[in-house]
């Protein structure tokens, strides 16, 4: 955790002397990986998504078949992707694009998977196949469009 931090921190401070996208700073290029796919403004993107992922991971450890900690976990996808479609931090449109769609399928599929702790009615083999044959005609139309934009660019 506090690796992440210092680097953060790290970035900061060069994007502060203006030397994130200066040619002339060989320590900023060291952190060149982290914020070259990213706009100027959103340089910080990366830790965004790592924290997502690091609180992904706490609510796993601390998941014990709990209705509250899916809902949290349907709240943190809602803001991730309110926050992704507002800032659009990729500088390729198209990345911005496909990291949308699958923050969106993973708050519907979420959604839906919550439905699984009801009780009463057997419905949750209808929702699980439900579930699957989303995700997988979601893969083959992300497949499907990134054959075609590859094809176009060439």
């Amino acid at each position: 955790m506090l690796v992440p931090c210092a680097a953060l921190r790290t970035l900061h401070r060069h994007r502060l002397r203006s030397e994130l996208w200066s040619e002339e700073s060989s320590r900023a290029k060291v952190y060149m990986f982290i914020y070259v796919g990213y706009h100027p403004q959103t340089y910080y993107w990366e830790f965004i998504i790592l924290a997502r992922k690091l609180f992904l991971n706490v609510v796993m450890l601390l998941s014990v078949s709990s209705l509250a900690l899916g809902l949290l976990v349907l709240a943190l996808f809602n803001v991730a992707t309110i926050l992704h479609m507002h800032r659009k931090p990729f500088r390729d449109d198209f990345l911005n694009a496909m990291e949308s769609g699958v923050l969106v399928l993973s708050t519907m599929l979420l959604f839906v998977g919550l439905f699984l702790y009801e009780e009463g009615e057997d419905k949750s083999i209808f929702l699980t196949v439900g579930i699957v044959v989303s995700f997988f005609l979601f893969c083959i139309f992300y497949v499907g469009v990134i054959l075609i934009t590859a094809a176009e660019a060439r």
